[in-house]
């Protein structure tokens, strides 16, 4: 495999022995049933790989491959995301629900100690007629 680290700004084709290269790690590289790259691997990794042009991996792969359908990195931490997500809007609902529950419960704190201040009050008069 010939890495060319030399590529000119005038060069708008890869030569014949560029696009074997290219194809060769394309072919590596790249899972067509799928639709997208092994691994954690680009066009940008492979040009950068081969020092060739990200442009020139782009439309060989898409010519010959298949569309840029990401990589299997970006896949399982699509599905992790989402996975993340589920369970965040669990937790955020029995947070929801528990947060419903402590107010129940402090309104009824509030209603008992509201007729326990009642029955207080009412029964300290005649305590008082009582022990005076």
């Amino acid at each position: 495999m010939v890495k060319n680290t030399d590529v000119g700004a005038a060069e708008s084709e890869p030569s014949k022995a560029q696009k074997r290269d290219i194809l060769q790690l394309l072919q590596d590289c790249y899972d067509v049933e799928a639709g997208r790259y092994n691994g954690a691997d680009t066009d940008d990794v492979i040009a950068e790989t081969l020092g060739v042009r990200p442009a020139w991996v782009s439309a060989l792969r898409e010519e010959f491959f298949g569309p840029d359908g990401g990589n299997e990195d970006m896949q399982g931490l699509l599905e992790e995301l989402v996975s993340f997500r589920q369970q965040l809007a669990e937790v955020r609902q029995r947070l929801a629900d528990h947060a419903s529950r402590v107010a129940e419960l402090d309104q009824g704190a509030k209603e008992h100690e509201a007729r326990l201040k009642r029955i207080i009050g009412a029964l300290s008069p005649r305590i008082v007629k009582r022990v005076g």
